[in-house]
């Protein structure tokens, strides 16, 4: 290979890395925007998860109270309750 030759292989290899350099980085923007994603996701799994767990204690908190017969405003304070909670609205309240 002459000096031009080598030149030209030089160049192209400088391009070939500048591509390659691009690549890669637009690669690293999309890893983070997914592992970002996914982290959203994995929040939202875990709120939903809590929410649930807290609806199950709040049924076996009624089914306790009915099957032990504790007094009417006992269950009036557990639905006050749900409702400053949000998981129930009073016909008033629609």
């Amino acid at each position: 290979m002459n000096e031009k030759e080598v030149r030209a292989e030089c160049v192209k290899l400088a391009e070939l890395s500048g591509r390659l350099l691009r690549e890669k980085t637009e690669l690293e923007q999309i890893a983070h925007e997914q592992s970002v994603e996914i982290l959203d996701m994995k929040k939202m799994v875990a709120g939903a998860q809590n929410k649930e767990q807290l609806l199950l204690d709040y049924i076996d908190n009624m089914c306790a109270m009915i099957e032990l017969q504790v007094p009417i405003k006992e269950h009036d304070r557990w639905v006050d309750d749900c409702v400053a909670c949000g998981f129930y609205k009073r016909d008033g309240d629609l």
